[in-house]
């Protein structure tokens, strides 16, 4: 069907009233009173003889043919948009904000129509709602126009075509228990796969990308599965030696875009688009997180806005990372005392012991040019902290951190208080063999340190010449940090 079939049928199914609404609203309009009348008039809808008829004054004149068809294009388009707020006005539907709602309403408009009982005028609508829904590869909707396709086309009493359609739509059907399927696996994974068990998230990555090769020409799937790919190397770039090609994965995904903006990725929801395109900008961001120079590009105003809309662990995440990476500290910590509210609100306790633990890091990471609370109140968090980890050992070394690594990190907040005994006690609990990498050099030098084998000057010396070797960012500036400490605390 093309498009003046679509919008004479649109005209057709509109009520009494509606008409009567169409016409007081394009009575000073000539050109679109023609078109209507041609479009009711006419049975074989031709565009050129549609513009000969509408502009014949124009067309003796001489006016350019590619001029006139313009023009008939977009009033072609104005004469669309006026029907659809009219339908929008007399519809229980909510008003076409984007281009979900607005197929939506379409969806429903055919739904009225089929209880008018005009099948004929409804089937050659969801045709054209079919052929749009399939090229944005919304299923959550395509299904259920294809549903009411069948009901139509077997009222109409078309056999051939119903045993063809019911063909498409296990077709379409498969494809919406798919992405379903990747989605509750996804759920399931982010919600009981430890962050340091990459095996398991390999595992995950495989049967994602496997959904995608059954399907292989969805290019929803295909996305979701190369953002997931992305996603999940960068949360795991401290574990994960087998490192993803960023710049190819990221030029796949923008190629995917490119050819097709509407394109679905999360569920087929309001706002769908603009909420697909900020998480792949704080995916690049995340990226370039190691690279602080190419943080510049990014607006820190909107990327704060992130946090703050459809706020999740995922985004608060990278939102820190970045205002680390700046070492713009008081927007890192604003943030941090934003996501615990966000926390609380929600009653999600595993990830604020998370997100207390990280923005503890992040005091040490900050030093000398953030120092943390001191005194008491800042002992009895230290404390507190120890109490609740050791108590939920078991789900907390799985979800958060290992046992030595969070003693580690609790000793050296604890010497940035002014409490170095209790750094003392948590160093002793430490076994230094699991440790590998940074953190195996900055607990033997911490360790020495403390029990006075090896004199600070000394051990300075050594975490320098460490640091110069490092290429990792974050790395670089927790050896800094330990320096610092040791420099002003031992």
């Amino acid at each position: 069907m093309n498009s003046l079939s679509y919008l004479k049928n649109k005209i057709i199914s509109l009520t009494g009233h509606e008409k009567e609404m169409l016409h007081a609203e394009i009575k000073n309009a000539p050109k679109q009173v023609l078109l209507i009348n041609t479009l009711q008039e006419t049975t074989s809808l031709q565009t050129h003889a549609a513009i000969e008829r509408i502009y014949s004054p124009e067309l003796k004149k001489k006016v350019a043919h590619s001029i006139l068809q313009n023009r008939f294009y977009k009033l072609k388009k104005k004469l669309g948009e006026v029907i659809t707020a009219i339908e929008k006005n007399s519809s229980s539907v909510e008003p076409p904000e984007n281009a979900m709602q607005e197929w939506e309403l379409e969806y429903y408009k055919c739904r009225k129509i089929i209880r008018q009982g005009n099948y004929l005028v409804a089937l050659e609508r969801l045709n054209y709602l079919e052929k749009k829904l399939k090229h944005i590869e919304a299923y959550e909707l395509l299904h259920r126009a294809n549903t009411l396709q069948l009901y139509c086309i077997s009222r109409l009493g078309k056999m051939t075509e119903l045993a063809q359609k019911l063909k498409v739509y296990g077709k379409h059907l498969e494809l919406f228990m798919a992405v379903k399927k990747g989605e509750l696996d996804e759920v399931n994974s982010k919600t009981t796969i430890s962050f340091s068990d990459l095996k398991a998230y390999t595992n995950f990555l495989n049967r994602q990308k496997r959904t995608w090769l059954e399907h292989k020409h969805s290019n929803r799937l295909k996305l979701k599965y190369n953002y997931l790919k992305l996603e999940y190397d960068n949360f795991l770039n401290s574990t994960n030696t087998k490192k993803v090609n960023t710049k190819r994965v990221i030029s796949i995904i923008d190629g995917i875009i490119a050819d097709n903006y509407n394109i679905c990725m999360y569920n087929f929801s309001p706002d769908y688009e603009s909420e697909r395109d900020r998480d792949i900008l704080l995916l690049k961001m995340s990226d370039a997180s190691n690279f602080p120079d190419k943080l510049i590009q990014y607006d820190d105003a909107q990327i704060k806005s992130y946090a703050y809309n459809s706020p999740s662990f995922r985004k608060f995440s990278w939102v820190v990372l970045h205002f680390q990476k700046k070492d713009d500290w008081k927007s890192t910590f604003e943030i941090y005392d934003l996501w615990i509210v966000y926390c609380d609100k929600n009653n999600i306790r595993r990830e604020k012991f998370t997100v207390e633990f990280n923005k503890m890091k992040t005091y040490i990471l900050a030093f000398p040019l953030i120092n943390p609370p001191r005194g008491n109140v800042a002992l009895q968090q230290v404390e507190n902290m120890i109490n609740d980890y050791e108590k939920n050992i078991t789900e907390w070394q799985q979800f958060v951190t290992s046992k030595d690594m969070f003693y580690l990190m609790v000793a050296l907040f604890s010497l940035l208080i002014n409490e170095p005994n209790r750094a003392i006690t948590l160093v002793k609990k430490i076994n230094g063999k699991n440790f590998v990498g940074i953190n195996k050099v900055i607990h033997e030098y911490l360790n020495k340190t403390l029990k006075q084998i090896l004199q600070p000057e000394k051990a300075i010396n050594q975490l320098i010449l460490h640091s110069n070797q490092i290429e990792k960012y974050e790395d670089r500036k927790m050896i800094e940090a330990v320096i610092q400490i040791i420099k002003r605390k031992l």
